[in-house]
């Protein structure tokens, strides 16, 4: 959801694009650091619930050992992407 917001926000003002693009990976890779011990031990992440219940279609998430290693990637390589945009070529 966090970068879905900042997403946002960055099309509402041209001016701060960049910086709340930054800002808005720097708090996703926060908020996936925090989640290291869930990702490191037995149990996974599990999402569950019954999406459109006339059709039977279910939404259903599992987060757990390879993902969360490409979720990890993910949180981390965006900040440095958007951070050396920033800055630009030396």
């Amino acid at each position: 959801i966090l970068p879905l917001i900042s997403g946002l926000l960055s099309f509402s003002s041209e001016k701060s694009a960049r910086s709340i693009a930054l800002i808005g990976s720097l708090a996703t890779l926060i908020v996936a650091f925090f989640c290291v011990p869930f990702a490191l031990s037995d149990s996974a992440a599990r999402i569950n619930f019954t999406w459109i219940e006339s059709l039977g279609a279910n939404y259903s998430l599992l987060l757990g050992g390879s993902n969360y290693l490409l979720v990890l990637l993910t949180a981390i390589i965006f900040p440095l992407i958007f951070a050396f945009h920033i800055i630009g070529p030396s």
